[in-house]
């Protein structure tokens, strides 16, 4: 006990006693970093070393020995955050960045792989596609048209007869006049094809008439759209509120429908205008009210610029709009002297009336679903070039429209 007091007395104060055991291990793990002691053995290591403790040290020293090494470890925890401050923290989130960096840029890479390997394989790719394309336009060698298909094939012109009248309405209900006459003229031409001009391999007219009786009703059904295209069209030219699309569908449509000239067509626009003006000035004696007269009269005198605009966009093309912007405003009309120069758009009524179709277009867009349309399409297209009436010249739309002016 005496030689413990003195060992006691030689500690400096604030200071509790360490054993041996407790400064060996201390060493030890701070040489851990410059020897080859694998963890497990400092781990070993470090039991032995506690239970040494606990074997030569009472419950007070250990408290003194926690206590010590709890504030050594505080002390070296403020020593590391003085070193590095919070750089750590950055150096962390640095470190997530710097990944997902990473990560995107191996996306990246296999990206351009991938359109290298696409670019290297475009070639193979370009070259099968102009083989199927070829081997499209190649002629066909005609398949052998047996009985069975003669009767589908009429059947099939049965069934596209029966559907137009649903198709025209629809289309007049749209105000597309002029899809209403095309499809009129494309089921005349079935009805000629199946009916009137059918000869072998197709069915004849007897043998299509013995399968299909309805067929025989089918040009009175015809006759009556006729009819009804017509008046629809006609009108639609009776409304000032039409706009010259519309218009000029309409003019199409009695075109193709009426048989009309160009002339005749535009004559005929002129009169409907002429006629609504004479029946707005009817109604307009008839009215007390100041601000109605005055707002008919109005509609009354913008009436001609506005129909005669519409003729010339109707019949000879250009930008009415641009070019009555170059002459001061207002809608430039085609009476009175030589207009300005129009521009490259068509005339609206001629371009209702040839709206690009080609032969594949007329035989799967026009004819869908009539097998082997061949015959109505090229009775089609003759149909229609037929309808296309002459263009007039610049000089005649300017005498009908001065003719037309009261």
């Amino acid at each position: 006990a005496a030689q413990r007091e003195t060992a006691m007395a030689e500690i400096p104060p604030g200071e509790a006693a360490l054993p041996a055991a407790s400064k060996i291990t201390i060493d030890d793990e701070s040489d851990d970093t410059e020897s080859d002691t694998t963890p497990a053995e400092i781990k070993a290591k470090i039991e032995r070393d506690v239970d040494e403790l606990f074997k030569t040290k009472t419950v007070e020293e250990m408290e003194v020995i926690e206590k010590k090494l709890r504030g050594d470890l505080e002390t070296m925890d403020a020593e590391i955050a003085r070193t590095i401050g919070g750089s750590w923290k950055d150096f962390m989130e640095n470190s997530k960045d710097i990944d997902l960096i990473t990560s995107n840029l191996q996306e990246i890479v296999d990206g351009f792989a991938v359109v290298r390997d696409t670019l290297a394989e475009l070639p193979e790719i370009i070259r099968k596609n102009n083989e199927a394309m070829e081997a499209l336009r190649a002629p066909q060698e005609p398949e052998e048209f047996t009985p069975e298909m003669a009767t589908f094939a009429a059947g099939s012109r049965l069934k596209y007869l029966v559907d137009t009248p649903e198709k025209v309405w629809g289309a007049l209900d749209e105000r597309e006049y002029a899809g209403a006459a095309m499809r009129y003229v494309a089921a005349r031409d079935c009805v000629a094809a199946c009916v009137e001009t059918s000869e072998p391999p197709h069915l004849t007219r007897d043998e299509a008439f013995k399968k299909f009786p309805a067929l025989r009703q089918q040009p009175q059904a015809l006759d009556s759209l006729r009819a009804q295209i017509a008046r629809a069209a006609r009108k639609a030219l009776e409304s000032p509120k039409q706009n010259r699309a519309t218009i000029a569908s309409a003019l199409a449509a009695s075109i193709v429908v009426e048989g009309m000239s160009a002339e005749r067509a535009l004559v005929l626009y002129l009169q409907t205008r002429r006629a609504w003006i004479r029946a707005t000035l009817r109604r307009c004696g008839g009215d007390d009210r100041v601000d109605r007269v005055a707002g008919a009269l109005a509609r009354v005198l913008a009436e001609p610029a506005r129909a005669i605009a519409a003729a010339r966009a109707c019949f000879l093309g250009g930008d009415v709009k641009a070019q009555s912007q170059r002459s001061g405003g207002g809608e430039s009309p085609v009476v009175g002297g030589e207009s300005p120069t129009p521009s490259d758009s068509p005339p609206l009524v001629y371009a209702r009336l040839d709206e690009g179709w080609d032969e594949t277009d007329v035989a799967n867009v026009l004819f869908a679903g009539v097998v082997d349309p061949r015959r109505e399409a090229e009775a089609w297209r003759r149909v229609v070039d037929s309808a296309k009436p002459a263009r007039m010249s610049r000089a005649r739309v300017a005498a009908l429209c001065e003719e037309w002016l009261p």
